[in-house]
């Protein structure tokens, strides 16, 4: 499917589609919310549909993906951290979240915003340390201005370029995405293999030693 038939599905269901392709989108789609945006900016360009209108919609939909994300945090937040703790990207994710909330408390879910990736986890651990409602609300709602802004005007503006030059070099970014894969793979491995061997060597003078008093 084409970008312009995606788009001319989407205004077949007019501006209450597009708040449900960019509420779930934000939450589910694997596709970074920079490009659901730019991509919006452009069929906005394109005359799918009206700018302020469709600006206005998509910040209530990324709005309503932060309070579903706060609300799973409030509610289920417990249980769906047991779930994943064991897995060490989102252990990852939301141990960055955690350091930012500790340094910034409420103001980091403005910074969230503009950081792919702990734009939802610092919502749902908002959630989880029980912030109110009220603060959630205001920081959430002017990081996500200032962030929509931002990226929503420069997609009007760029957004055509930036698509194009994506779907012509689709090939090189698919290679180069593998390529980069791979190499973080492969650092993974060896510096698991140098812990492992460090954790080895500063164990045998203990080892030696336990010999010796025997």
């Amino acid at each position: 499917m084409t970008g312009s038939e995606v788009w001319n599905l989407l205004s077949d269901y007019s501006y209450g589609g597009l708040f449900l392709y960019i509420w779930l989108g934000v939450i589910a789609l694997p596709v970074p919310n920079e490009i659901m945006v730019l991509s919006l900016a452009y069929g906005v360009s394109a005359g799918y549909f009206s700018g302020g209108a469709a600006f206005f919609t998509a910040y209530g939909g990324v709005i309503a993906a932060f309070i579903t994300s706060y609300m799973a945090g409030r509610y289920a937040g417990r249980g769906v951290l047991s779930i994943v703790q064991g897995r060490g990207k989102a252990r990852g994710l939301f141990g960055k979240s955690e350091r930012l909330i500790k340094r910034y408390h409420a103001f980091s879910l403005f910074i969230g915003c503009f950081i792919p990736g702990l734009r939802l986890a610092v919502p749902f651990l908002s959630g989880l340390y029980l912030l109110s409602f009220r603060r959630f609300l205001f920081y959430s709602c002017s990081g996500v201005l200032a962030w929509l802004s931002i990226i929503f005007f420069g997609g009007y503006r760029f957004g055509g370029l930036f698509l194009t030059a994506l779907n012509e070099n689709l090939k090189e970014i698919v290679i180069l995405s593998i390529f980069l894969a791979l190499s973080y793979i492969i650092l993974k491995i060896q510096r698991g293999k140098r812990q492992a061997e460090e954790k080895s060597a500063a164990q045998e003078p203990l080892q030696s030693m336990d010999q010796q008093k025997g």
